[in-house]
């Protein structure tokens, strides 16, 4: 499926640069500071030492690590919301281009010669053109929140004081649940569980969301190209819920509570993502 692939390219992409993007093999100590990271590389001064300072400050502040770490991640969650929206809106604007280009795509039907390509391209442009929309726009945003993600990341696995901290209720920042059940430690499972619980309600709560967004506008019309799209988004939700709940396995358990608290977040962003779209088209409706 072209979406999926799309996707797995993005991550892919997204995995080989930040890899690349300096040295791996550094401490974030506790006396860190901003500037710091630059000497490991670009990726880690911008992004990486940042977060691992955050979390450094907060942990100073409140004399709990795992408190510090959702702070953390309820600030940078809070700090990539503009883009999140950016993302929502482009995605409105495809879905609302979908009739048209099913249209297109119905015209040009078996025609392959040069000029027939040619024509289509060049009536697919305008029809973008209509509502200035950038059909590489999709994949870009979901790009522009990855690099944060492997930034808290390496933050946290770099980061001196998640690996000294307490265990907060009974689970050490600074063990992977592997590490933890290759122990007999079990109760480790209790964060895979709430990983996969919350990434799952959140993939499937926004799909949902949006799908009845589209269905209560008066301007709806069945369109069998969203449907299969609604599908394939399925079938990805249930694909991202695997891929997350594997990296809670393998990642220490600081990552574990970023990510449910993340997914948490985006529920709660889920919720105010439709408020704010459903306000949106109900102005430019006003505005006609």
């Amino acid at each position: 499926m072209k979406i999926v692939k799309n996707v797995l390219i993005v991550f892919l992409v997204t995995m080989i640069l930040t890899s690349c993007a300096g040295n791996m093999n550094f401490t974030i100590p506790v006396d860190a500071t901003l500037g710091g990271g630059f000497q490991y590389g670009i990726f880690q001064g911008f992004i990486v030492y940042p977060i691992g300072v955050l979390i450094n400050k907060l942990t100073a502040i409140i004399g709990v690590a795992a408190i510090a770490m959702i702070l953390t991640t309820i600030i940078v969650r809070t700090v990539t919301l503009p883009v999140t929206l950016k993302g929502q809106m482009a995605s409105r604007g495809m879905q609302e281009l979908q009739p048209k280009i099913q249209e297109l795509e119905d015209k040009y039907r078996g025609r392959t010669d040069e000029s027939s390509k040619q024509r289509k391209a060049a009536e697919m442009q305008k029809i973008y053109q209509s509502m200035d929309v950038n059909p590489m726009s999709g994949m870009l945003y979901p790009f522009l929140s990855l690099p944060i993600f492997m930034g808290v990341w390496r933050a946290t696995s770099m980061s001196e004081i998640i690996k000294v901290s307490e265990p907060f209720l009974g689970f050490a920042l600074g063990v992977s649940p592997q590490t933890a059940l290759g122990n007999g430690e079990f109760h480790y499972l209790i964060l895979m569980l709430l990983v996969g619980v919350t990434q799952f309600v959140q993939f499937r709560l926004t799909n949902h969301l949006t799908t009845q967004r589209q269905k209560d506008s008066k301007s709806y019309r069945y369109n069998p190209q969203a449907e299969k799209m609604n599908k394939q988004m399925g079938i990805m939700m249930y694909g991202f819920t695997i891929m997350m709940v594997f990296m809670s396995f393998t990642l220490i358990s600081a990552m574990s509570i970023y990510l449910t608290v993340s997914a948490l977040i985006s529920i709660a962003q889920a919720f105010y993502i439709d408020r704010f779209m459903r306000k949106v088209e109900k102005d430019e409706k006003v505005s006609r």
